[in-house]
């Protein structure tokens, strides 16, 4: 599946004014529903206007491997080991083959930039302290696309901020929500 064939399954759910949040793969997803007559907001957690994914990551995925660097890559150096070894449980009950394929549709995908040029759609983009994983210039690159989104940058958070800081993230969240219901 791509990007688009998942913002579309989504579509089919909306039934009344939303704000939607995604996480990495998820906020490509909402990019994808920016332009939907009910959608009134967006939240990217972590993610950006394209994800690139290395070669040799989806090398590794594709050979039924999980690399052990990109799980740790997805969290903050302070984040303790507890975590790490949740999301390493968690990450054995999907399979490789769904793994490997989500990755290669999030490397794939490119039209996260032109979804956002003459959007009015309010967004808020989350980005924790020490991510590892976005592009370089991320925060940059999205002010430069869309000067009007909103940025929070969450302290001793890396990628899976919302896992790191859960509180910080839900308030970043709830605040933005409520400014986009006004």
């Amino acid at each position: 599946m791509t990007i688009s064939d998942y913002a579309e399954s989504v579509k089919k759910h909306l039934e009344e004014e939303t704000v939607v949040c995604g996480h990495s793969m998820g906020g490509l997803i909402a990019l994808e529903l920016m332009d939907h007559p009910l959608v009134k907001g967006v939240v990217l957690l972590s993610s950006h206007t394209e994800l690139p994914v290395h070669p040799k990551i989806l090398q590794q995925l594709a050979s039924g491997t999980y690399p052990e660097g990109l799980l740790r890559a997805m969290f903050a150096e302070e984040t303790g080991s507890e975590l790490l070894e949740e999301e390493r449980e968690r990450l054995k009950s999907v399979s490789l083959k769904k793994t490997y394929k989500d990755f290669a549709a999030c490397d794939s995908y490119k039209e996260g930039a032109a979804k956002l040029r003459g959007s009015q759609t309010p967004l808020l983009a989350v980005y924790g302290t020490g991510e590892k994983l976005l592009p370089q210039g991320a925060e940059g690159n999205l002010r430069g696309v869309y000067p009007a989104a909103a940025i929070k940058k969450i302290p001793a958070a890396g990628h899976d901020v919302m896992l790191e800081q859960p509180e910080k993230t839900a308030e970043a969240v709830n605040r933005f929500v409520k400014s986009v219901e006004k």
